[in-house]
């Protein structure tokens, strides 16, 4: 909390009854998101009768508030170190980096522990909250729906102690906080592959928990940042009701030809890739087994920090702009010699974020390509004009057809 004024809210149904109270408090930056949704105890009056999205954000802040009061957890007979067989073990993908002349790097590695949440209820409310119409989805699709909200129906669990590998490297046992992730920042000797495989094991019996990657990448060097929705996969986030079904919904669809274009750049220049998202991390998962299934080129994921709280419920709607700026200014920094190319679309602000970034680090960011989503938009369009200013028009361009970028900057 940044202020010490903190007020106990209540919570009121649209008819304007008191329906409970609720042991949540919020300070007056929440408030600019939670005002059209809560009244706070003294100040009655206010009217619930909110159209569209904001009575849905006031459903949704009720929705979190009773998903953090599911069942209590009986106690445990073990020790909390480990982890335990209803709970699941995310390692994300890490990178390791090596300073110039060095014969050691130094490597990140981050991961989950978590449970998952089986009241089917909750997945239905989550549906109606993200404006899906279940009545008129088929068995397949409904199916479909249920799994990919049960990546955020999930219980986050804090002090789980995995032990973890990171090839011969380690063993590291970090603990959980209370979000359920760990990291792992180490030193590790020279080693001649460009990948650790991760290993995260049971501390009490040494049992496979999850496997992940480290990705070494060298001083010097080609990396490619890359969004993903509709830059590698088709979501038409400009489209709300259409953005929920193909995320939740239907199949991941992939822009054709985005992935033999990535491969070629990895096979010409032996470029590294980044893929950058304001997608929430829950969405890993299915992002990582979309890549797979497309055969677009291994790498790292950075997605948004997102937990289902009521602090954190302002952050699902907080613009890309907001936050990929800060993550590819991490990279470039981790990475001062090497060459970037940064990809994305027309749909949102990426044209506005890479010119910014292009200015800032003109001899690290060597390639610009934006794919344009919007019918009969010209490359000369005002907007890529003021977003590029400065830039030097050979090093962004606008496209539509993968093929016209397939030869990079090399």
């Amino acid at each position: 909390m940044r202020r010490a004024n903190r007020q106990r809210l209540k919570f009121w149904w649209p008819d304007g009854g008191l329906a409970k109270r609720a042991g949540v408090e919020s300070d007056e930056a929440n408030h600019k998101v939670l005002m059209c949704v809560v009244k706070t105890a003294g100040h009655p009056g206010a009217s619930l009768a909110l159209p569209g999205l904001r009575r849905r954000l006031w459903w949704l802040l009720a929705f979190v508030c009773l998903v953090g009061a599911g069942p209590a957890r009986p106690a445990e007979t073990g020790g909390r170190a480990c982890v335990r067989e209803d709970e699941r073990v995310i390692v994300y993908p890490g990178l390791g980096w090596q300073s110039p002349g060095s014969n050691t790097w130094q490597v990140e590695v981050a991961g989950l522990v978590c449970e998952p949440e089986s009241r089917r209820f909750l997945r239905k409310t989550s549906a109606w909250l993200l404006g899906i119409k279940t009545d008129h989805l088929t068995a397949a699709e409904r199916a479909t729906l249920e799994a990919r909200l049960g990546l955020f129906m999930v219980d986050d669990q804090s002090g789980r102690q995995p032990v973890v590998w990171a090839g011969d490297n380690g063993p590291w046992q970090p603990k959980t906080a209370s979000d359920g992730r760990f990291t792992i920042q180490a030193t590790l000797s020279n080693t001649p592959n460009p990948t650790l495989s991760v290993q995260a094991v049971q501390p009490s019996d040494g049992a496979l928990l999850a496997i992940g990657t480290v990705f070494l990448l060298p001083p010097q060097g080609w990396s490619v940042i890359s969004d993903l929705d509709d830059t590698l996969k088709i979501s038409q986030v400009t489209n709300h009701h259409e953005l929920m079904l193909n995320t939740f919904v239907r199949p991941l669809v992939a822009v054709p030809g985005m992935a033999a274009v990535y491969t070629g750049w990895q096979q010409r220049a032996g470029a590294a890739f980044h893929y950058v998202s304001a997608s929430p991390w829950q969405l890993y998962p299915l992002l990582e087994e979309f890549r797979q299934t497309n055969r677009f080129p291994a790498g790292s994921f950075h997605l948004k920090p997102v937990r289902l709280s009521v602090g954190g419920l302002p952050k699902l709607w907080t613009s890309p702009a907001k936050y990929k700026p800060a993550v590819i200014k991490a990279l470039l920094a981790r990475y001062p010699q090497r060459q970037f190319i940064l990809v994305g679309d027309s749909g949102e602000r990426d044209p506005e974020i890479y010119g910014a970034l292009a200015r800032q680090h003109p001899s690290q960011v060597r390639a610009i390509y934006i794919r344009e989503i919007r019918p009969g938009v010209l490359p000369n369009d005002p907007r890529y004009q003021a977003a590029f200013q400065e830039v030097p028009s050979s090093r962004w361009r606008v496209f539509t057809q993968p093929s016209e970028i397939a030869d990079g900057p090399f």
